[in-house]
């Protein structure tokens, strides 16, 4: 019960905060810097919360269904690609991020990781979610992976409405050589895949964090 609340005021607060009624009242209220630190300050608080609900959830969580077979095995494979998406989102420039709008006008609005996904950081997340969905099977992590996966996929779609409402042609023109889903655009001949662009340094440093997470995972 605790970690049901704790994600509907987690997913909530998100949700609230984004709308864009609440948001540009408080944008006016405490500036775009102000609002990102509140925005910071309330998730890592609501996620804390789901964090310190969890174990206690795996305390009474039912087995929902069992991994096909082969599926656990395979995360070591699986996995490297959500942390691959999540880090080099984190690291690459990219119009989709927080106060960076504005690089949709620039001729390299569209580079590196942003080729195969103009929402790596959160398409790593839906990736990760799922599979540990998949791979879990029981009540409390189809619970946590479900939320994270429903908040990830929202903030695709949030971020796209908010984009093309304030930058208009220039977001249509980024958007019509991205996709949400990782290389779809690539697939369908709107882009291209360059490796040169994501950078090797960047790539190792997602696999060492991979290699030290999987380490002490039990």
């Amino acid at each position: 019960t605790e970690l049901v609340f704790a994600l509907i005021v987690f997913v909530g607060s998100h949700l609230v905060l984004s709308a864009p009624f609440i948001r540009s009242r408080l944008l006016n209220l405490l500036s775009r810097v102000g609002f990102l630190v509140l925005y910071s300050l309330i998730s890592l608080m609501t996620f804390g919360w789901v964090l310190h609900a969890y174990p206690h959830a795996l305390a009474e969580t039912e087995v929902l269904w069992h991994a096909p077979r082969g599926f656990g095995d395979s995360s070591v494979l699986v996995m490297p690609i959500a942390f691959l998406l999540v880090v080099l989102g984190l690291l690459t420039p990219n119009p989709t991020t927080a106060m960076m709008g504005g690089r949709l006008n620039k001729e390299d609005a569209t580079q590196g990781i942003v080729r195969i996904t103009r929402h790596p950081m959160l398409s790593g997340i839906v990736l990760w979610g799922l599979w540990h969905i998949i791979t879990s099977g029981h009540s409390a992590a189809v619970l946590l992976f479900s939320a994270m996966v429903i908040l990830s996929v929202l903030g695709m779609v949030g971020i796209d409405a908010k984009r093309a409402k304030n930058y208009g042609p220039a977001w249509e023109d980024f958007r019509s050589v991205t996709s949400c889903v990782p290389f779809w655009a690539i697939i369908r001949g709107r882009n291209s895949f360059r490796f040169g662009e994501i950078g090797l340094m960047r790539v190792l440093l997602a696999l060492v964090i991979f290699a030290v997470v999987l380490y002490v995972h039990q």
